[in-house]
């Protein structure tokens, strides 16, 4: 993760991880119980986003600011992190057929 103004050293509680685990995991559940396909795909998203910044502040003592565009920090980051360049590619895709 390179320095850049949408990220500042956090010193996060292993509560606070798991604080955003369980809301993702929450996002999931919501996603998993709905027919609505545009539901599903906001928490799915939700979810994504949620296991991104608990991921940053795991590896990186990192937390994110929230200015435009963290989302697509938060993704890219993710990706970088587990060393997966689908979570960026797909997440932005979700992200900008959505509108979020």
């Amino acid at each position: 993760m390179t320095p850049d103004n949408y990220f500042r050293n956090f010193d996060f509680s292993k509560n606070d991880i798991n604080k955003y685990l369980e809301k993702a995991k929450e996002d999931i559940a919501i996603a998993e119980k709905s027919d609505i396909p545009k539901v599903k795909t906001l928490f799915v998203y939700k979810a994504l986003i949620k296991l991104g910044i608990a991921t940053i502040a795991y590896k990186k003592g990192k937390r994110v600011r929230s200015k435009s565009g963290h989302h697509i920090k938060i993704l890219s980051n993710l990706s970088d992190i587990l060393q997966n360049k689908d979570i960026a590619i797909i997440g932005n895709i979700i992200r900008k057929k959505t509108k979020f």
